[in-house]
């Protein structure tokens, strides 16, 4: 197996960042340690304000977008430590609030960058698939012309 050049100056970058032969050795032996993240349960520590604030949606509001798609979002084994159903929809809902960065939502509900960007995926198509039942668009040219009067009117 032959290395690109890349591959070997991306090494050789990280044995020069690593301190002692030891770690040189423990990288080479068994690569790049595996991250463990610490992740927040932000629907039961935040109080009410503050959850709306980060999220733009109350508690209440939530638990019934959980409770419509939990079925299109579980798993169907519990091997893996998966991220539990209500922070994936919040981590999916402070993607949207803010409209910051992968990164930026990641460090804040505390996983890995893919993992926030699989999750927003996976939340966004299942609310797209239900969003029929919430979203309808004006048929008939007197429904549109009602809607732009009310526009007008503001």
């Amino acid at each position: 197996m032959e290395l690109q050049i890349d591959e070997i100056v991306s090494i050789l970058d990280i044995l020069t960042f690593l301190g002692d032969d030891e770690d040189k050795l423990n990288f080479l032996n068994f690569g790049i340690p595996r991250q463990i993240y610490d992740r927040t349960n932000y629907f039961n520590t935040l109080d009410e304000v503050s959850f709306q604030r980060r999220f733009r949606l109350s508690k209440e509001a939530v638990l019934f977008l959980l409770n419509l798609i939990e079925k299109d979002l579980e798993y169907p084994t519990n091997r893996n430590q998966s991220i539990a159903l209500v922070n994936q929809i919040l981590c999916f809902l402070r993607f949207y609030a803010t409209g910051k960065h992968l990164i930026s939502i990641a460090d804040f509900m505390g996983c890995h960058v893919s993992t926030v960007s699989r999750i927003v995926y996976r939340v966004a198509r299942v609310i797209s698939i239900r969003c029929k039942n919430f979203i309808s668009m004006p048929k008939t040219d007197i429904e549109i012309a009602l809607i732009l009067l009310k526009n007008f009117i503001i």
